[in-house]
């Protein structure tokens, strides 16, 4: 019998501090967090255009830059899972992302409010910190620029972070109804030097380096993976 806390949450590190050795009950936990996972991102594809290619392109990006950056088996699996919930805050404004117009200055603050939202949704449930930094920070700038709470450099997790460029790559490089794809090259071009509304200055230098050096493996992905 596993015992969990009052308020009815179980995790994986819960397990393990109460002295679980079977394997079994923790590859399960991982598998429902995992389905969790899944359902959650089908409910946030639900409230907005992006297809199901974008979302697994999403964790595609994130996982192979954790990856390049040596980051641990588990930070990696974990990434690779739990990046498509980036947007699932988007439930809460589905009203104003399907709006056919530019957006007004009001509803574009109604829009950003996802990040909030999203975090809201996974606070505090045991085995989804990672998906709750990613859905609150992966607008946030390096340089202080972004939202919702103006983080800058390491102030932002950086899972965050690995998802914030893979996020701008995948919008870049895709059509969507309000606007043609980039090329591949002005996309570099963009991530490199900036085009006035993406700019270098937004991402953590050290990881878009990184992401810059290996992107014909993003866009590798992106290729394999459109729709």
């Amino acid at each position: 019998m596993i015992d969990c806390r009052d308020d009815g949450e179980c995790g994986i590190n819960q397990f393990v501090q109460v002295g679980i050795t079977d394997i079994s009950e923790i590859v399960s936990l991982k598998s429902q967090l995992y389905d969790t996972s899944e359902a959650l991102k089908r409910a946030a594809r639900a409230a907005d255009e992006d297809t199901g290619t974008h979302v697994a392109r999403i964790n595609q990006y994130s996982g192979l830059l954790a990856r390049l950056m040596g980051r641990d088996d588990k930070f990696v699996e974990d990434i690779s899972q739990f990046a498509q919930l980036h947007d699932i805050g988007k439930i809460k404004v589905a009203d104003t992302i399907r709006l056919p117009r530019k957006l007004t200055p009001d509803e574009v603050e109604k829009m950003r409010m996802h990040t909030t939202y999203g975090g809201d949704m996974v606070a505090g449930l045991t085995g989804l910190e990672m998906a709750y930094n990613i859905a609150l920070e992966h607008h946030e700038r390096w340089d202080g620029t972004g939202y919702p709470a103006g983080k800058k450099q390491k102030e932002i997790s950086l899972e965050a972070r690995i998802v914030a460029i893979a996020d701008v790559f995948d919008a870049l490089v895709s059509s969507r109804p309000y606007k043609k794809a980039f090329t591949y090259e002005h996309t570099y071009t963009i991530l490199e030097k900036g085009d006035g509304r993406v700019m270098p200055d937004h991402f953590d230098p050290d990881v878009l380096a990184l992401f810059l050096k290996h992107f014909d493996q993003f866009v590798g992905l992106h290729k394999g993976l459109t729709d």
